[in-house]
């Protein structure tokens, strides 16, 4: 069971929906190459960084080829089984 914690910072189980606006997925992939298949592979195995000030999260994971992108979303608030993309990017290589 996937298992993370909600907007109030209790732990939800079951799936969550990624819920994506035409603006996000289009800004995501055209000005950092990161596609909605990507930011959701990474998000599920996330580790979550910081909440920000306006309650939106930025995060770290990888993608399944085990690329790491840096993931800013939010939870919805109507919903805490859903949340909102803001901005992905891939981390530069290290090496």
């Amino acid at each position: 069971m996937d298992r993370h914690c909600g907007p109030d910072g209790g732990i939800v189980g079951g799936v969550t929906e990624i819920l994506w606006g035409p603006y996000q997925e289009h800004h995501i992939a055209v000005r950092h190459d990161v596609t909605a298949e990507q930011f959701e592979a990474a998000w599920v195995e996330r580790i979550d960084l910081v909440v920000r000030h306006d309650g939106a999260y930025e995060s770290v994971g990888a993608t399944d080829d085990g690329r790491e992108v840096y993931l800013v979303w939010r939870w919805d608030i109507f919903d805490p089984e859903r949340v909102f993309p803001i901005t992905a990017y891939f981390l530069p290589d290290e090496g």
